[in-house]
């Protein structure tokens, strides 16, 4: 008995059906060129937002301002309140500290309206525009040169402080000497940092 083709496929199928072994259907792979491995497929992956200003670093053992004392007894007071600040050596050396360990708060909140950066914007768009670069340097050494009192509300300082380029690290990484003669004026009581003043660049131009 010669049996068809089509007739042989129908008998397959009846067998498979009597077995149990019908196959169910599988479902379609469809390949997205927007997922990735792990993906979710029915949004876009999220990138990672960055901080909008540098997270401030641990509180060290000795105070960033070079003076030998211990942080707590030292600048950490005046960096909780600066309000407390007594003089304007003590607000140089607690803003030079502040820079070292990343606190643009203190630094916005120790500077006078007459300073030429100190911005029109609200607190905090001067806060978020002073963490830009915080984290490109490390402050290595403070030195008061000399100090000179301009009468009861305003005082200058002259200083000289090393800079290193953050990312230079051991021997052979240089760092930048910067001269600088600060004015410090007392409004409402406080102390605050008015004006910075280049001594390299007042030397040259006294030298033509």
């Amino acid at each position: 008995m010669v049996i068809s083709s089509r007739t042989a496929v129908v008998l397959l199928l009846v067998f498979n059906v009597a077995q149990g072994f019908v196959a169910k259907p599988q479902p379609r792979c469809v390949l997205r060129r927007d997922a990735g491995f792990g993906a979710a497929t029915n949004r876009q992956p999220q990138k990672k937002k960055k901080d909008a200003k540098p997270k401030p670093k641990p509180p060290p053992e000795l105070c960033p301002c070079h003076s030998g004392l211990p942080y707590a007894t030292c600048c950490a007071q005046y960096h909780a309140d600066h309000t407390t600040v007594p003089d304007p050596e003590s607000l140089l050396r607690s803003r030079y500290a502040a820079f070292s360990l990343m606190l643009p708060e203190f630094l916005v909140d120790t500077t006078h309206p007459d300073h030429k950066d100190y911005g029109s914007g609200t607190r905090a768009e001067r806060v978020a525009k002073m963490s830009k670069g915080l984290e490109a340097s490390r402050f290595t050494a403070l030195r008061v040169k000399c100090q000179e009192c301009k009468g009861d509300d305003e005082h200058e300082i002259t200083f000289e402080a090393d800079i290193q380029p953050a990312k230079q690290r051991g021997y052979g990484a240089k760092a930048v000497t910067l001269f600088e003669r600060s004015v410090f004026r007392r409004r409402e009581g406080v102390w605050l940092y008015a004006e910075g003043l280049d001594v390299n660049a007042e030397t040259t131009k006294a030298s033509r």
